[in-house]
């Protein structure tokens, strides 16, 4: 299918393989964690939790609330809708030691 969010997606995928990264796809079914992002991301040795909308959309409450809560427990979780959002937030959400 190429939605407006798939085509972000596969943007970011490009990037993100061209980097020497690699993305994975959350697919938990009915039985998974409402709000979980949908895509893992290693890029630079560090883990990202990732959720993706297209340009125009935001995540829904819980999908914000499971995020926040991620980031609280020390993880390094975002949502962005572009390809430019997606690198600007991989800088500002990057911890360094």
């Amino acid at each position: 299918m190429n939605t407006p969010e798939n085509k972000v997606i596969q943007s970011i995928k490009n990037y993100v393989t061209e980097h020497g990264g690699v993305i994975y796809n959350i697919h938990l079914g009915a039985r998974g964690i409402r709000g979980l992002p949908d895509k893992i991301i290693i890029l630079n040795s560090v883990t990202y939790l990732v959720e993706i909308k297209a340009k125009g959309e935001r995540p829904k409450p819980h999908q914000l609330d499971r995020i926040d809560e991620i980031n609280r427990h020390g993880g390094i979780a975002f949502w962005c809708q572009s390809l430019e959002d997606f690198k600007d937030k991989l800088d500002t959400n990057t911890k360094m030691p």
